[in-house]
């Protein structure tokens, strides 16, 4: 009988690993190609930003497998935003294997990090470079997490309703390790019960629309009066 592991991650510690991560990639950044900082002088760059923002989210679902989801009309990948923890995000609440857990949390990082990072700098690209920045640093839960993943054997992965929590299935005792920004708020024997009550495709806080709504307005002032 496996048990299940409930993570909680811890946002103010996320945030600020975040913080500091930010910083070293603009020194690195400015070693490198100080002028990559005149991307955030153009009124688009926050447009490209939330654009970007939601990329990193349908990646994730790629990963979580939504196109085969949408076929077989389900709705297992569903998104949602809550900007008050500083998170927008991907769920995919059916269990989930290491492989495709893995694949689905570092697409992102990979091809819109890591690789247009370097494809920036290559073609001096002032916007893409800082858009990879931002990325990089936004995927620090997904790094965090991947992290443990990858050493753990035999398990299965479910997310239920509560963003900031997720579920590991595992016939190891995971609840005797220590964890960076995470930690195990609840365990015990799993069964088919353990499952998500809400299956909404998005899911938006009113928090998230109070923030977004300021954004547009401050994306239609800059543009009409840049």
């Amino acid at each position: 009988m496996k048990n299940y592991y409930k993570f909680k991650m811890k946002p103010i510690g996320m945030n600020v690993v975040a913080t500091i991560m930010l910083l070293v990639m603009f020194y690195i950044v400015y070693l490198i190609k100080p002028e990559a900082f005149e991307a955030f002088i153009s009124p688009w760059f926050l447009v490209y930003l939330l654009l970007w923002f939601f990329l990193h989210e349908i990646l994730h679902a790629i990963g979580f497998g939504i196109i085969e989801d949408i076929k077989n009309k389900e709705t297992n990948v569903v998104f949602g935003m809550k900007l008050e923890v500083s998170i927008m995000y991907c769920m995919r609440k059916k269990e989930t294997s290491k492989e495709r857990l893995l694949v689905a949390l570092l697409l992102p990082l990979v091809l819109i990090g890591i690789i247009t990072l370097i494809i920036g700098i290559v073609i001096s690209s002032n916007a893409l470079i800082m858009l990879s920045v931002a990325n990089i640093v936004g995927a620090i839960g997904d790094i965090i997490m991947s992290a443990y993943i990858v050493k753990m054997k035999d398990i299965i992965y479910l997310d239920l309703d509560d963003p900031l929590s997720f579920i590991i299935v595992s016939k190891e005792d995971l609840s005797k390790n220590k964890y960076f920004c995470l930690e195990v708020a609840e365990k015990g024997k799993y069964n088919k019960e353990i499952k998500a009550k809400e299956y909404k495709r998005f899911v938006i806080s009113k928090v998230s629309k109070i923030i977004m709504s300021i954004l547009l307005i401050i994306i239609i002032v800059g543009l009409v009066f840049n």
